[in-house]
Parts: C-alpha cells; sequence; structure tokens
C-alpha cells in the first residue's frame, strides 16, 4: 500500500483518532511526498500498528511536512509512532527518512519507536519542542538528522534499549 501526495488535514472529532494508520500484518507499506498537519486535537499522525506479537514490517515514511501542531496535553499526540510497548522486541525494519518537521510542539516524543531494528535518517526537525525518542526496542539506526529547537525547548533525542547506532547528527 502506498499514500503518497496527499494534502492531510484532520477535521475535528470527539475523542482520540490517529490519522494514517498501517495495521494487521502489512509489509512494505509506504507514506511519502504529503503536507501532514495542522493538528489541533490528540491523535497520531502517523501509526504503525501491527497484531499479535508482531507490528507491521519494513513500513517507509519519507519526504512528509509534518507542521503546525497545538499541543492540549497528555499522551497520544506523536507525529509519527512506530509500534506499541507489547512489539519492543518485534523486527519492524521501519524507515524512516527525509522528512520535515516544522512547528509540531506535539507530545515530548515528536517520534516514537515501540519496535526494534528501524532507521530513522536524513530528517529536519526544526521550532518543535519535541524530540526523536527510541521509548523501547533494540538495534535502531539513528544518523543524518538535523534537530534543531530554534527556541522552542527542542530536546533531541531520548533513547532506551541496546544495542542502537547513533551517529552523525547536529
Amino acid at each position: 500500500c502506498r499514500v503518497s501526495r496527499f494534502r492531510v488535514e484532520r477535521q475535528m472529532a470527539a475523542g482520540e483518532i490517529d490519522w494514517i494508520t498501517v495495521s494487521g500484518t502489512s509489509k512494505y507499506c509506504r507514506i511519502d511526498h504529503n503536507d501532514i498537519g495542522p493538528q489541533r486535537q490528540v491523535g497520531n499522525m502517523i501509526m504503525l500498528s501491527g497484531v499479535g506479537d508482531q507490528t507491521v514490517q519494513y513500513t517507509r515514511i519519507d519526504h512528509n511536512h509534518f507542521h503546525d501542531v497545538t499541543y492540549g496535553g497528555g499522551n497520544g499526540w506523536e507525529l509519527i509512532r512506530a509500534g506499541l510497548s507489547g512489539w519492543t522486541f518485534s523486527k519492524a525494519y521501519t524507515v524512516i527518512e527525509r522528512n520535515l518537521f516544522t512547528r509540531g510542539d506535539s507530545d515530548p516524543e515528536t517520534i516514537s519507536i515501540k519496535s526494534s531494528d528501524n532507521i530513522i535518517r536524513y530528517n529536519t526537525m526544526r521550532a518543535t519542542a519535541g524530540q526523536f525518542t527510541l521509548r523501547h526496542g533494540n538495534r535502531t539506526q539513528v544518523y543524518g538528522n538535523y534537530i534543531l529547537g530554534d527556541g522552542r525547548g527542542n530536546s533531541g533525542l531520548r533513547v532506551y534499549g541496546g544495542n542502537h547506532k547513533i551517529f552523525n547528527n547536529y
């Protein structure tokens, strides 16, 4: 499946609703070249889910612009959530690359990784009070990213787990 070249702006609705969800036993999905925002209520912009003890695999999220989040407090405001706590050791092989995050004052976890064996590379985060977070999982690579707070209190990277490779980030 592929979601490409869309303008995604969620209308106000009751409750927490994720914007774009990849779930089940999906493999090799791509979400690319989209304009995603603004966001004014709780719900993850992109949610990578799964089934049983396995998260979706080989998803590629690239060349998207995530922007203009008005944070309302609490959990569930991630711009990208890849997995859930129960899939910590699930090998996802997700690639998140060449995305632009601007004015995304969301949940402190702008990108939240909750699975193993992923790559986060060549992304730029500007004027965003958030971080790229390896919340659960192992063996994720994070490199070539630019994380610029622009006075918004950005906190960069937060890392849990083991055997990660983190290098050449600014």
